[in-house]
């Protein structure tokens, strides 16, 4: 199976850290945030890692090295835009591989438990895992919300497992907002949405 993790390094709420440290590099208990993602879809199955680098990529590059350690291949891909990292997705798309692809974010990671339950199947339809928030009650009359996602209170998690198919034909320029309106559309269509509590971040 194969992974596709983003992994961009650059986060507005750590600014002061990522002058020295890209985000998914910051401890989590006894590692880097990044190796428990690594380690989880490794027990979920993924042997093939393409990892969207963009903020100090070279730090990352030299945590993980080419996946032998975890029994793994590692390719790494650099995005000069972190904020629209997700140009990689059309070229894997077009490998035109059958294989699911997981698409995961490496500055956060969902229930683990859950993950297992809906990686592990093997299905071919989209699964796309998000969590709920409450509305808030004093939003103002005037604001509109970003999105139908935004106003249902959905937010994505940032993990998914695609079709590789799906990923053909992807615009390089899509934000993390407009990848989540497409994979959520997507889910509603032809696939599965599930709702996951909040998910760990960085």
């Amino acid at each position: 199976m194969r992974a596709v993790v983003i992994a961009t390094g650059e986060s507005t709420a750590m600014r002061s850290l990522n002058e020295r440290y890209p985000t998914p590099l910051l401890p989590l208990l006894d590692r880097p945030f990044i190796q428990h993602v690594v380690e989880c879809l490794v027990d979920l199955g993924v042997t093939e890692f393409d990892f969207i680098l963009s903020h100090l990529p070279e730090r990352v590059e030299q945590l993980l090295g080419d996946g032998r350690i975890w029994g793994s291949t590692f390719t790494f891909h650099l995005s000069r835009d972190s904020s629209h990292p997700y140009n990689f997705l059309d070229l894997i798309g077009l490998q035109g591989d059958e294989e699911p692809v997981l698409l995961a974010h490496a500055d956060r990671l969902p229930d683990l438990q859950t993950l297992q339950t809906i990686f592990c199947a093997g299905s071919d339809r989209s699964v796309v895992l998000y969590w709920q928030q409450a509305l808030e009650v004093h939003r103002p009359q005037t604001a509109q919300p970003e999105s139908s996602d935004d106003r249902d209170g959905m937010h994505w998690t940032g993990w998914a497992r695609l079709p590789s198919r799906s990923l053909k034909g992807l615009s390089g320029d899509l934000s993390e907002s407009a990848l989540a309106s497409y994979v959520i559309t997507m889910a509603r269509r032809d696939g599965e949405l599930i709702e996951v509590p909040k998910p760990l971040s960085v």
